[in-house]
């Protein structure tokens, strides 16, 4: 029987070459550039507000400025209650008679507005506390120690920023509705 030779042609050192060239991109890409994928990350602290709608109005004494606020699915710290403010909960509705939206009020419930302020991580993309992204529109499962609820994040604020970075106008929201604050 014959021994072959190891020949190595032209070819086949390109084609080494290639796949060098593409695994020493991919460890650049992930690895040395120290980004790995991108997105720079920051720790600030940030206010946020969440929309809380038909609330039965007896929850309203178990809410306390100073709670604690965790997600209630991943159990993950969410920031501290700094202010809440009760509204009379409204809702529209067709009035036939007039042929107009008209918004009464809805006895027993309450518009809640709870403001959270924690340090969160603040990337070039969005705000993740507690392994959730805080963003004005998303939908967050909040557990306090006397509630559990959800509503939607209706505005961001970075303390010690000049403005809201997104913000909805809570005042026009309430305007001619009682208010309270605790």
């Amino acid at each position: 029987m014959e021994k072959r030779k190891l020949r190595v042609n032209v070819i086949d050192v390109l084609i080494l070459l290639l796949i060098a060239a593409a695994v020493a991109l991919v460890l650049y890409i992930f690895v040395w550039s120290g980004r790995s994928g991108g997105a720079e990350t920051d720790t600030v602290t940030l206010r946020y507000v969440v929309e809380i709608v038909d609330m039965p109005d007896a929850f309203e004494s178990y809410l306390h400025k100073g709670d604690r606020v965790e997600d209630a699915v991943a159990r993950g710290y969410m920031g501290d209650v700094v202010n809440l403010r009760f509204t009379e909960m409204r809702r529209p509705e067709y009035d036939s008679v007039t042929g107009k939206e008209v918004y009464p009020t809805v006895d027993g419930y309450l518009r809640t507005l709870i403001t959270i302020e924690a340090e969160v991580v603040k990337t070039d993309r969005s705000y993740s506390v507690g392994g959730q992204d805080i963003y004005v529109g998303a939908k967050l499962s909040l557990m306090m120690p006397q509630v559990s609820t959800y509503g939607y994040c209706i505005e961001l604020t970075e303390v010690g920023a000049d403005d809201a970075i997104l913000t909805t106008d809570t005042a026009a929201d309430t305007a001619g509705s009682e208010e309270t604050a605790q």
